[in-house]
């Protein structure tokens, strides 16, 4: 599969269960679930460690609502970068949320997730 050969709509269901299964395992601190479709390289980065003290030093990574906007996405040769409109339960604040995807090993995995 070449994820910049796919539609908006296409990249959009492809993503939307991957982001919401993030927002899940953010919401619980669950890393295991959180952490499982990471690529090789988002591993090295996103440690259980860095993560829970992501978790512990802000609450909006443990608050997130389940239903984020779908914005659209960039694409690249290499890597799609997904943007969403996401909320929290502890702010009225708007927050961009950002999932870069890969395929690695002819696997759909995520080499990146933000939420700003």
């Amino acid at each position: 599969m070449q994820l910049n050969k796919l539609t908006q709509e296409e990249i959009h269901k492809l993503a939307a269960p991957i982001w919401n299964s993030l927002i899940l395992a953010s919401n619980a601190k669950d890393y295991p679930r959180f952490s499982n479709n990471f690529s090789t390289e988002m591993l090295k980065h996103a440690t259980r460690e860095n993560i829970n003290d992501q978790w512990e030093n802000s609450p909006v990574l443990t608050s997130l609502k389940t239903e984020p906007e779908f914005m659209g996405c960039l694409k690249n040769k290499e890597r799609i970068r997904v943007l969403w409109k996401q909320k929290s339960s502890v702010i009225d604040d708007e927050l961009l949320g950002h999932l870069e995807l890969i395929i690695e090993d002819g696997q759909v995995k995520v080499d990146g997730a933000q939420i700003i």
